[in-house]
């Protein structure tokens, strides 16, 4: 036998093995995915009592067949009505993360669930149900006997619903129902085992498609408007039973109101039957609704053309203006939350119209893959807004901070998260992100993905690739496999770089314009991210676009040749959100800037410099008017900066504070980004009129920052380490012998590394600060702490703060570093704010309004008393609670310190009323409370009456827009 004999047979063996184990395979598959073909019967009654109990009382009857190929001794069911019955359920505890505080602080009354469940199979035998000892929305039924594979089993159980008030999306709001979620529904078993999840307000569910029959008794001035078709309705008296039924669908849901107005449309979807639009409006909101009928239809139409007819025979869209369900579907029935006008109404009708093919009938696990629906049925909304409202406004930021330039607020914000590395990839799981990472990468990110899936094949091709989609896979589990299948067999390209690099890399998307030739038509571009997704290159000439192309992605770098003459490029033309590194889109960049009238949100293509006009005021400068110019601030530039000149009436000078910073990514293990920043301010402090000078500073001030990645089990916990070096020197007027003054000037510097984290976990924020200060004559350190532990909501709760210091060494310091109540203006050149980090209308004033400013320092005593000075060490603690008077706070601190003056420890305290207008930012102080040595300090000799104590906070240094943009996004 030859070689090429031996290799034929070889090769025929090969093929005969291979035929036999695809064809073993194939059968295996076969069988194995009718587990996915589960289709569950529920026949439900359910009795409405309105009139003071809010519950409902009925029957359950369950058929349900083991389709696996394996015994079953339980079942898992949801209960998910009983995420209303415990404040520390999954979902209140989400609820809290989310900062809605509504379930937690719920009274007992409010509160509901499923009672009274005794499931019996169809011998009357009881089937005993069993809690998740995690989730009490959790189930199990435990069969007496194992259900055999293809085997029925039929349960009933008699339940009562106890309606709780409207938390998220089952609920009652004043007479209106919404019965969301509400009867025990066996979860899917597949080959993946159970699919078990808690009821969540942020992630939705995972369902099997089955078949209702569903009787609902209501009072009689009720209407009802549920999934499935209505079969008829009796009158028992002064009671209606409605009887719907439903095929094939993946959830049943109603609401019910005594106000609700019906109006019905025979809407012709290229359907056999024509489907009927059912829409009941809310009595009071009718103006708004109006066009909801007309809405509905298009609606109905755009999706069918899209994707295919809609099957079902009716759709309902309801008015539910007062549920804290907001906006959400379920089959045949979506439920519309408040909207502020009507192309906002038209937007979601559209939107939840549209998940009932995209959710409701391409049923994809929402839980695991929340991005196939919803990210999906977002690119479709955005045709259907497209198709009619060419120019519809989308923005959700006011006016003032948007122009013509600015880019899209969507994308916007996309960058700002990305910026902040908390953009997430759209594969994650809902109960991972928080709600703008979700909102991103469930809803934005797959919409961009799309659209530029859209900008590569065209509208007609993507039209077929959404039709095949839904051929191949309706009313069937659906997979990101399975859409990637349907798509490509129709554009008959590979969509990896969709649904594996765009859905897990798309925050990683960084690809740069390094540099043009215009002679030679020559793009280098270089990937600096770890996705490899497609790169569109554009090309203009003038102002007029002149060639587009789609180049596969890459790593590294690699050069493109432009087919045409052009003198400018630009990356993602038209989709700039998708490129990490939004000012290198384009190139050459114009770096003529664009003046703008206040920040505004920043375009792609020119810097901005930002102008806004600014007021001042201090004791030695007098009224001051200037300017504040700024870089581009949203979203966040990798350097950005901040001038802010002004001119003082009473010095006559100019003033002036500025400020640049400049962020980048660090790709390391234990760093996440290095943030470089130098400062520099001149202000006057004080005003002799003895010597006609006034007393002023310039402070000059670098620093580095290094941000530690985020862990994954403390998502919400950010980490700095920070090093500053503050350069202070005072000029000020001297008084000599001779009665003459002479102009002086003293110089100190102080070096700052310090350790900083913070939490923003909803429900006890926190903020903790250690460092270390080291200048001339003293080494200094602190910590400090500051917690919130919430009451009913963000206003209201318990606020601590706590300090310890030690000064190990301690010399003739130029600067004012022994340790102090507080900060409170300070005479001669002995500054309180050693470092001058604080604006401050009044340095040296100790009358008037500015003497009765303070700023928090050390041990935060809300007192003027100049007593509380250590030079060894101080301990302090403090706490304050809202009262139910609005603004209203009560407070008390301590301190227990090494006095120098009796040399021995001790110990004050003060307390007291606060009027907090804003937290931490402007707050009044009314002492009551005093301990003797306050009360006896000096100073209080001219303080005598009670008024002459008050003090203030005035936070103005957080007017800093770098502290504003930084603080939000960095927490730095």
């Amino acid at each position: 036998m030859s070689i090429q004999q031996k290799l034929l047979c070889s090769a025929s063996k090969t093929l005969k093995s291979l035929f036999i184990k695809s064809l073993f395979l194939f059968c295996f598959l076969v069988v194995y995915s009718s587990i996915h073909a589960q289709r569950p019967i529920y026949k439900i009654t359910a009795t409405l009592n309105s009139f003071g109990t809010d519950t409902m009382r009925g029957t359950i009857d369950i058929t349900w067949t083991n389709r696996s190929n394996a015994p079953l001794d339980k079942l898992g069911i949801h209960l998910w009505p009983n995420a209303y019955s415990d404040r520390n359920s999954t979902l209140s505890k989400q609820m809290v993360e989310q900062g809605h505080f509504d379930l937690l602080h719920a009274r007992d009354e409010d509160l509901g669930g499923l009672y009274d469940l005794a499931f019996t199979s169809a011998s009357g035998l009881p089937q005993k149900l069993t809690l998740d000892e995690n989730n009490i929305d959790i189930g199990w039924i435990n069969l007496n006997t194992p259900l055999n594979p293809h085997a029925t089993i039929h349960l009933s159980s008699a339940y009562t619903l106890i309606i709780p008030k409207s938390f998220s999306r089952l609920g009652r709001t004043g007479d209106a129902y919404q019965l969301t979620q509400w009867y025990p529904h066996i979860a899917v078993y597949d080959d993946q085992g159970w699919h078990m999840m808690p009821y969540l307000d942020q992630g939705e569910y995972y369902n099997d498609f089955a078949d209702y029959e569903v009787s609902i008794t209501v009072p009689q001035r009720y209407k009802v408007a549920a999934t499935g078709v209505l079969q008829s309705s009796e009158q028992k008296g002064d009671l209606i039973q409605w009887n719907f039924k439903a095929s094939n669908v993946i959830d049943f849901a109603f609401f019910a109101s005594p106000t609700f107005r019906h109006e019905t449309l025979k809407v012709n979807v290229g359907a056999e039957e024509p489907v009927e639009l059912n829409i009941y409006t809310d009595a009071w909101n009718t103006q708004d609704w109006k066009s909801a009928v007309l809405y509905g239809e298009r609606a109905l139409k755009f999706y069918s053309d899209w994707l295919g007819p809609y099957p079902y025979p009716q759709m309902s869209v309801v008015d539910a203006p007062f549920s804290k369900g907001g906006f959400m579907e379920y089959p045949m029935v979506a439920q519309i939350g408040a909207t502020v006008d009507a192309a906002e109404l038209d937007r979601v009708i559209a939107h939840e119209i549209g998940h009932t093919w995209l959710y409701g009938i391409l049923a994809s696990d929402e839980r695991t893959h929340p991005w196939l629906d919803e990210g999906f049925n977002s690119f479709m909304e955005e045709q259907y807004m497209k198709a009619y409202y060419k120019d519809a406004d989308e923005s959700v930021f006011p006016t003032i901070i948007r122009d013509r330039h600015s880019m899209p607020d969507n994308v916007a914000l996309k960058h700002a998260i990305r910026f902040n590395g908390d953009l997430q990839p759209s594969n994650t799981p809902p109960e991972h992100q928080k709600s703008d990472q979700y909102l991103l990468s469930a809803y934005l990110l797959p919409e961009e993905g799309l659209d530029m899936m859209l900008s590569m094949v065209g509208e007609e091709k993507m039209k077929m690739m959404f039709r095949q989609y839904f051929q191949d896979r309706k009313f069937t589990h659906v997979a990101p496999a399975d859409i990637k299948a349907s798509f490509e067999k129709i554009c008959n390209c590979d969509l990896t770089w969709f649904f594996d690099g765009w859905a897990n890399h798309a925050h990683e998307v960084d690809y740069r314009l390094k540099k043009f030739d215009s002679k030679l038509n020559n793009v280098t571009i270089e990937n600096h991210g770890t996705s490899t997704i497609p790169v569109l290159v554009s090309g203009y000439e003038g102002h007029e676009k002149v060639t587009q192309n789609w180049i596969d992605g890459f790593a590294g770098k690699k050069v493109i040749h432009l087919d045409k003459n052009v003198d400018e490029v630009r990356l993602y033309d038209g989709l700039m959100g998708v490129n990490k590194n939004w000012q290198a889109n384009s190139k050459p960049r114009n770096f003529k800037p664009s003046l703008t009238l206040f920040p505004k949100i920043s375009n792609y293509f020119n810097p901005e410099i930002n102008v806004t006009p600014v007021l001042g005021n201090n004791i030695a400068d007098g009224f001051m008017t200037g300017l504040a110019l700024t870089s581009g601030l949203f979203p966040q530039h990798h350097l950005k900066w901040f001038v802010m000149p002004m001119y003082g009436y009473d010095s006559q000078k100019i003033r002036y504070y500025g400020e640049g910073r400049y962020i980048t990514d660090l790709k390391s293990n234990l760093f996440d980004k290095l943030l470089i920043s130098v400062a520099a301010s001149s202000f006057g402090y004080n005003l002799d009129t003895s010597y006609q000078f006034i007393d002023h500073f310039l402070r000059v001030s670098p620093s580095v920052g290094l941000k530690l990645n985020t862990t994954l089990d403390q998502p919400h916990l950010t980490r700095w380490i920070k090093y500053r070096y503050v350069d202070i020197t005072q000029y000020y007027g001297k008084s000599n012998i001779n009665n003459t003054y002479s102009r002086q000037q003293r110089h100190y510097g102080i070096h700052e590394l310090a350790y900083q984290m913070s939490s923003d976990v909803s429900i006890m924020p926190y903020k903790a600060v250690a460092n270390i200060q080291a200048g001339n004559g003293f080494v200094r350190l602190n910590v400090n702490y500051h917690q919130h532990f919430l009451g009913k909501d963000k206003m209201h709760g318990l606020w601590v703060h706590g300090f310890g210091g030690w000064l190990p060494y301690f010399n003739n310091s130029f600067a004012t570093t022994a340790f102090s109540f507080n900060g409170i203006p300070s005479s001669g050149t002995a500054e309180k704010d050693y470092m001058f980090d604080e604006w401050l209308s009044g340095r040296n004033e100790t009358g008037g309004l500015s003497g009765h400013q303070l700023f928090m320092r050390d041990a935060e005593l809300k007192t003027l008393a100049t007593v509380g000075i250590s030079e060894k060490w101080m301990l302090a603690g403090g706490v304050s609670t809202a009262l139910p008077l609005k603004y209203l706070h009560v407070y008390m601190d301590g301190t227990l310190y090494h006095s120098g003056v009796e040399q021995k420890p001790v110990f004050s305290y003060t307390g007291g009323l606060a009027v907090i207008l804003w937290k931490d930012v402007f707050e009044v102080y009314v002492p009551i409370l005093e301990s003797r040595d306050i009360r006896e300090s000096i100073n209080f000799t001219y303080r005598n009456m009670w008024f002459d104590k008050i003090c203030f906070q005035a936070n103005f240094k957080l007017a800093n827009p770098l502290n504003v943009v930084d603080g939000i996004q960095l927490k730095y």
